[in-house]
């Protein structure tokens, strides 16, 4: 298992959450059972936002012309804390966490900070 979302909880607190909440990242289709795709840990969720953001796009690029109407809830994990910032933000200013909500947010936001990393 890889680093755990709160690095400083002691390791049988840590045991006795994980038996309790789920830490994993789900997908499903309607009709099918859901498919357990990741553990969540802290290094996997510096991540979680963009593949979500970038999933969600996919998808309604896939879909945009089709005859149906869609609804999407697409929800973000930055906005929970601890907020681990991805790659992108890490070490490019002190709101670098910020910074990598405004991205998940959409590109529309990437260019009133500057800070565009893709």
């Amino acid at each position: 298992m890889g680093a755990s979302l709160v690095p400083e909880v002691q390791p049988a607190v840590l045991e006795g959450i994980q038996e309790i909440v789920n830490q994993y990242e789900w997908e499903g289709v309607v009709g099918q059972p859901a498919k357990k795709v990741a553990l969540i840990d802290y290094d996997y969720l510096a991540e979680f936002d963009v593949r979500q953001a970038d999933s969600a796009v996919a998808y309604i690029k896939q879909h945009a012309k089709d005859a149906k109407p869609l609804f999407m809830d697409v929800n973000f994990m930055k906005m929970h804390n601890p907020n681990n910032p991805a790659a992108a933000f890490k070490g490019k200013s002190h709101l670098g966490k910020l910074f990598g909500r405004d991205a998940g947010a959409g590109p529309q936001h990437r260019p009133r900070h500057g800070c565009d990393p893709r």
